[in-house]
């Protein structure tokens, strides 16, 4: 994958069932360059993620009110990607407010 020319942000969307994953999924960003905030269903699994950012509560909540903030203020950047570590049926629910953004599903 080719370095960022400057750090963009990327955001993992997990669950219970994907935070293996997306442990994964952030060691892999962080080390090509990226900046990666983690939106977790799970408190207590910072460490486990190993995101550069975490939130926690409910991953579709915390996705629509990140997008918000993106629209709202010049200090929150849109992600380049999105990447979703969840289970199929809340992957599905989450698309609906993810059209027109890089989405990659990891399941």
């Amino acid at each position: 994958m080719q370095t960022p020319s400057k750090q963009q942000t990327v955001l993992i969307v997990a669950d219970a069932s994907g935070l293996g994953k997306a442990g994964q999924e952030a060691s892999r960003l962080k080390r090509d360059g990226f900046h990666v905030v983690a939106l977790l269903s799970d408190k207590g699994a910072e460490k486990q993620v190993g995101a550069d950012e975490v939130l926690t509560g409910d991953p579709q909540t915390l996705l629509k009110n990140y997008i918000d903030a993106c629209e709202k203020s010049t200090h929150t950047t849109y992600p380049e990607r999105i990447y979703l570590c969840t289970e199929r049926k809340l992957a599905g629910a989450i698309g609906s407010l993810l059209s027109g953004y890089p989405v990659k599903v990891i399941a």
